[in-house]
């Protein structure tokens, strides 16, 4: 520890990797679905046992003994006294009752399929938690279909699930939907098209979006990141659902101490999982992972404030165990 910069490494921050599946989609459903892979899965056990990813209180009693500043010692000290720590079991009970709501709501009515939204080659969080709810999920009383990329032409009224593990800003959320919408619009021109439009309302005025029934099913939600996406939704004229089961009220945050602990928007929360910490547009991973602080304005690092820092690891050995399957299914189907 001491004033070195950090060296943490990507894979502790809420960050999509590399793909470590090398097949293209197209070949990969020329020989196997979706269904399929999910389905080899289901054998084995995705929720793992909690162990030392908290705080390491004298950790943080050196950490916050290194600051000069009384406001900015202030400010870190209020932001890890409110911070919760969400483990893999409490998080699985919340996903849990998050499903229920989803289910209640869900089959008010009789459905031919539901379509979930499955990010692929690029795993996530997302796919984590549908392969959690897989035994659940493949009991229902309806056609399941999956989509991998946003550009996947859809029918009017289809049922479409997005499904993640917490909501902060409402940023990856809205462009998830934006992109799916915007290539399902009946006057779509795919060569006019630029993320970077996505707040330019006239951009969007002449055009008209299939109706889909959105379901956005987050076991954790910010206040922020709700009212966001209801906005978006007005604007487009479009319904989205949103299931939850915890609502956050993120803190207000001065324009100073925004600055200086690198806070990428009004919709961070003081927390963490398990399974992640999130980036600095969900969570403070610039104070929990690095320790930022500063003398005389200059920035220092006094390292990580857990006893064990939290990992993707389960999700990378999803990754790599669908990734085994694929490479066995292909390798035997090009023998035969």
């Amino acid at each position: 520890m001491g004033n070195q910069k950090s060296t943490i490494t990507d894979s502790r921050v809420d960050k999509k990797s590399d793909p470590i599946i090398k097949f293209s989609i197209d070949d990969i459903l020329k020989y196997t679905s979706i269904y399929n892979i999910i389905e080899s899965q289901s054998k084995y056990n995705w929720l793992p046992i909690s162990k030392d990813i908290i705080f390491d209180r004298n950790k943080i009693q050196h950490y916050l003994n290194k600051f000069t500043d009384k406001n900015d010692k202030l400010f870190v000290t209020n932001i890890l006294q409110s911070t919760i720590h969400i483990s893999y079991l409490e998080f699985y009970s919340q996903l849990i009752e998050t499903f229920n709501k989803l289910e209640q709501l869900l089959f008010s009515i009789d459905r031919d399929k539901i379509i979930i939204y499955y990010p692929f080659p690029h795993f996530g969080s997302e796919n984590w938690i549908i392969q959690l709810m897989w035994n659940r999920i493949k009991q229902w009383n309806t056609r399941i279909q999956f989509i991998t990329t946003l550009t996947q032409q859809l029918d009017e009224n289809d049922c479409i699930l997005i499904i993640d593990d917490c909501s902060y800003s409402g940023n990856n959320i809205l462009s998830i939907i934006d992109n799916l919408t915007y290539s399902n619009s009946y006057n779509n021109d795919e060569n006019t098209y630029d993320e970077t439009m996505l707040d330019q309302e006239s951009f969007y005025a002449d055009k008209k979006y299939k109706s889909f029934e959105l379901y956005v099913t987050v076991p954790f939600i910010t206040t922020h990141a709700y009212s966001v996406i209801k906005e978006f939704a007005e604007k487009r004229n479009i319904t989205i659902n949103i299931i939850y089961n915890s609502l956050l009220i993120p803190p207000k945050y001065s324009d100073d101490m925004i600055e200086k602990f690198e806070i990428g928007t009004y919709g961070v929360f003081p927390i963490y999982f398990d399974h992640k910490v999130a980036n600095n547009f969900g969570s403070f991973p610039q104070i929990y992972l690095r320790g930022l602080y500063y003398i005389d304005n200059e920035k220092h690092y006094f390292g990580s404030l857990f006893v064990k820092n939290p990992s993707r690891q389960v999700i990378i050995n999803l990754e790599k165990s669908i990734s085994n399957f694929i490479n066995n299914k292909l390798a035997h189907e090009s023998i035969q």
